[in-house]
């Protein structure tokens, strides 16, 4: 048997019926006047204060109010909600729901919560329970902050929203929540166990990072056809492969570790090899190409935020038969083919 791994260097990317019945948290860093937390004197979600934390240098946009934040939220958000990829079957709906989202918060606080569908704000004497979904490393150390969960999204559609600590929010924050609610709501129903990508998709959003749609440019690349590959026994992986103008192989991912790509991903050979080219023509690996090749992976965040992941495509050849497999971080292996797709399709 042999093999060859191919070193992918990732720099994430990342009316449903919810899975899990505790629902998915939005968490905040809720902070007091003293440590006893008598009394509330700020509170932030929690998305911004991690990636502020982990990239220092990340500086957030500032609104007069929750309407302007949340145009500006929305127009990056319809960049990502629509797919033209061939033969896609996505259809997020993402903007659409961040609006009934925001339309029914404008309700409670304007006294019409019983025009809500789904939104319900909690009484100041209510609080909601943790919910293990956060998956966070970092914390404050000020003993007079915490982490708190300020909302519920249950797995019966309805959502719902400490007011006390949601209107102690600034506007920014309040269409970050929204942002977030938005899209962990959509992961969760593909299987998402944990916010982390939510989390920072919403703070590379409101800190006006540029995001594009995962298909852009693969129309309007000069040639006539692409190889579309796909995990053979789950929906993991699907990425399409072409050579550009200098034949350099480039792969754009539509799904990545079993999520679609709400945002451009795509992977660049670093350096001339064979491995990628037997990939890319035929499949037929013959004994000169075994070794490895490295990829850089590239999303719109990559440059400001540079957290690394990995992922390998593997080469097998058995008895002349050749077969191909992406292997996560975890190790889990997942076999893939691919077919020629026109790129009017």
């Amino acid at each position: 048997m042999k093999s060859a791994l191919m070193l992918l260097l990732l720099y994430s990317t990342t009316t449903f019926a919810l899975v899990g019945q505790e629902g998915g948290g939005g968490h905040v860093v809720a902070c007091y006047t003293t440590a006893s937390k008598d009394s509330l004197q700020s509170v932030g979600l929690y998305d911004l204060w991690e990636q502020k934390a982990l990239t220092p240098h990340l500086n957030y946009l500032s609104f007069q109010d929750l309407p302007s934040a949340f145009t500006f939220m929305i127009q990056k958000l319809a960049i990502i909600d629509s797919s033209a990829f061939p033969n896609s079957w996505y259809d997020r709906h993402l903007v659409e729901h961040a609006r009934k989202i925001y339309e029914e918060i404008l309700n409670a606080q304007n006294g019409n919560e019983s025009k809500n569908q789904f939104v319900r704000f909690l009484k100041d004497d209510v609080g909601l329970k943790p919910i293990p979904d956060l998956e966070n490393f970092i914390e404050p150390q000020d003993d007079r902050c915490a982490i708190q969960t300020m909302a519920n999204y249950r797995a019966d559609g309805l959502l719902y929203i400490s007011k006390i600590l949601f209107d102690k929010m600034s506007a920014l924050d309040q269409v970050a929540f929204i942002l977030h609610e938005t899209v962990y709501r959509y992961r969760r129903v593909q299987g998402e166990p944990n916010s982390v990508y939510a989390r920072r998709l919403t703070a590379q959003t409101m800190a006006g990072t540029t995001l594009v749609n995962a298909d852009d440019g693969l129309r309007s690349v000069n040639m006539k056809s692409v190889l579309k590959c796909s995990t053979t026994n789950n929906a993991k992986y699907v990425f399409y492969a072409y050579e550009d103008a200098a034949k350099a192989v480039q792969i754009q991912f539509e799904r990545i570790y079993g999520f679609d790509a709400l945002n451009k991903t795509t992977a660049k050979l670093k350096l001339d090899g064979l491995f990628t080219k037997y990939f890319f023509k035929n499949f037929r690996c013959e004994s000169d190409c075994i070794n490895g090749e490295g990829f850089a992976v590239k999303s719109s965040w990559t440059d400001i935020d540079g957290f690394p992941e990995s992922i390998y495509l593997q080469h097998s050849s058995i008895n002349g038969v050749v077969s191909w497999s992406v292997v996560d971080r975890t190790g889990d292996k997942s076999s893939f083919e691919c077919k020629t797709v026109p790129v009017t399709q």
